[in-house]
C-alpha cells in the first residue's frame, strides 16, 4: 500500500470494489481513511481472499506474490519490474497456465505515447534513424515528508535508477522492437548517499524499427523530465510526457498537440480497465504478459551487467 498500491486502491474502490490489502508497516498512512479496506496478516492471506490481485511490493517480494496468486488461481496485475533478478520466473510462467496476468506498464496508456504511435504508424516522418528517451526526477523530492532513504529505490534489494525506470526501456522496446545489442554506462555521483547507480545511459543498437536508441535516466534532476525524440528520414518527433505534449516537424507540414487538461491518473484508470477487460475475457494482453516483463527485466539485467563489465551484450 505504498503511492502506486494506493492509487490503484482508490482507483478500483471508485469502480466499485471491495479492497483487501496487506502492507508490511501496516495500512494506517496519511489518508487511508478514503480507502474503506480490510487488511489481513500477510499477502498470502490477502490474495487467498481476493477475486483478482495488484501486487505493488518491492520488486524483490513480487516473485512470491506472484507465485501466491498463482497458488489460488487468482489473476493479477504486477508492478514493474516483473522481479529484481530471472531465477524462478521462467518455472512460474510454465505454472501459470492460462491464469490472466499483466505487467503495470502505464505509460502504455499516456495519451502522447499514443499520439506517437499513430505518427509512427502513418509514416509522417518516414523510417526512423534514432531515438531519445530521457527520465529523470529527484529521489529525495518523490515523498518530501519521509526519508529517501528509506524507499526501495535506495534499498540493498530493490534500488537503483535502472530497474526502477525500466518504463523507459520498456516504452522503447514496444515502440521499435527487441534490440540485438546493449549497451550501459553508469554512475554514482555520491551525492544521494545511496548505494546503486544514480545515472544510467543505455544504447540499444539493431531494433527493427530503429537504428539506435538511446535512453538517459537519472535520480538527479530537480524539475522532473520524460521526454522522448525520434529523428527520421521525413522529419522529427519530440514529445513531453509529463505536459502530454507533441511535436511532429516534417517536411511538409508541422504539428504542436498538447492533450488539455491532461490528468495521470486517466492512464492509469485506462490500465486498470484494460487488464479487468482482459479477466473478463480470460486471456491476457500478450504485449503485456509476463513474458513481456520477463524481455524488459532481461534488458535491464543486461544493461547492469554491461556497466560492470564495460562492454556490450547481445541478447
Amino acid at each position: 500500500m505504498g503511492s502506486i498500491g494506493r492509487r490503484h486502491a482508490k482507483n478500483l474502490q471508485s469502480m466499485g470494489f471491495n479492497i483487501v490489502a496487506f502492507d508490511p508497516h501496516g495500512c494506517n498512512f496519511p489518508g487511508s481513511e478514503s480507502i474503506n479496506l480490510t487488511e489481513f496478516e500477510s499477502a498470502e492471506v490477502a490474495i487467498r481472499h481476493a477475486d483478482i490481485a495488484i501486487i505493488s511490493s518491492p520488486h524483490s517480494s513480487h516473485l512470491a506474490h506472484m507465485r501466491a496468486c498463482v497458488k489460488f488461481r487468482r489473476p493479477f496485475l504486477v508492478e514493474k519490474p516483473i522481479a529484481s533478478a530471472m531465477h524462478g520466473l521462467n518455472d512460474l510462467k510454465s505454472e501459470m497456465g492460462d491464469l490472466v496476468a499483466h505487467v503495470g506498464y502505464n505509460l502504455r496508456f499516456h495519451p502522447t505515447v499514443h499520439r506517437v504511435l499513430e505518427h509512427l504508424k502513418s509514416g509522417s516522418v518516414g523510417r526512423i534513424l534514432h531515438s531519445t528517451f530521457e527520465y529523470g526526477s529527484y529521489l529525495p523530492g518523490w515523498r518530501p515528508s519521509s526519508n529517501y532513504l528509506q524507499n526501495y529505490a535506495a534499498s540493498k534489494d530493490d534500488g537503483g535508477i535502472i530497474l526502477d525506470d525500466i518504463h523507459e526501456i520498456d516504452l522503447a522496446c514496444h515502440i521499435f522492437g527487441m534490440p540485438g545489442n546493449v549497451q550501459c554506462v553508469t554512475a554514482n555521483t555520491r551525492t544521494l548517499g545511496i548505494a546503486h547507480e544514480e545515472i544510467a545511459d543505455i544504447t540499444f543498437t539493431e531494433q527493427p524499427g530503429c537504428n539506435v536508441t538511446h535512453i538517459h535516466m537519472d535520480y538527479l534532476q530537480r524539475i522532473p523530465t520524460r521526454r522522448i525524440k525520434m529523428i527520421g528520414t521525413q522529419g522529427t518527433i519530440e514529445c513531453d510526457l509529463n505536459a502530454a505534449r507533441i511535436s511532429v516537424f516534417g517536411t511538409e507540414k508541422s504539428e504542436i498537440y498538447t492533450e488539455e487538461s491532461y490528468d495521470p491518473n486517466v492512464m492509469y484508470i485506462n490500465e486498470m480497465v484494460h487488464f479487468l477487460n482482459a479477466v473478463s475475457s480470460g486471456k491476457s494482453d500478450e504485449t503485456l504478459s509476463i513474458q513481456a516483463g520477463i524481455q524488459s527485466l532481461k534488458i535491464a539485467l543486461l544493461a547492469k551487467k554491461s556497466a560492470i563489465q564495460r562492454r556490450s551484450g547481445e541478447l
